[in-house]
């Protein structure tokens, strides 16, 4: 299975871009995804994906200690065979 950290949910792309490249910086793979809740947006920092859920909680741990924040471990849904998100090499 694979796993997805959302590290931080900001009010404003300025913090979570921030978060992001200090995250890049360590090597992670973090990305801010942007919510819209009614009339409000939100900017969601996430890391991932992660194979396992021992990958997941040692990131997560990491990061605790290095951001001083508690990324929550989200499961991701197994890909569904016959669905066309393959990757394939392009020529």
């Amino acid at each position: 299975p694979r796993y997805l950290l959302v590290v931080a949910t900001y009010t404003t792309m300025k913090q979570a871009e921030a978060l992001q490249q200090r995250l890049r910086a360590k090597n992670q793979r973090a990305v801010v995804k942007i919510q819209k809740a009614g009339d409000k947006i939100q900017y969601q920092v996430r890391v991932g994906p992660l194979a396992g859920a021992k990958a997941a909680e040692d990131a997560a741990s990491r990061i605790k200690t290095l951001e001083k924040v508690t990324p929550k471990v989200v499961k991701l849904a197994p890909k569904t065979a016959g669905t066309n998100n393959v990757r394939r090499p392009s020529r």
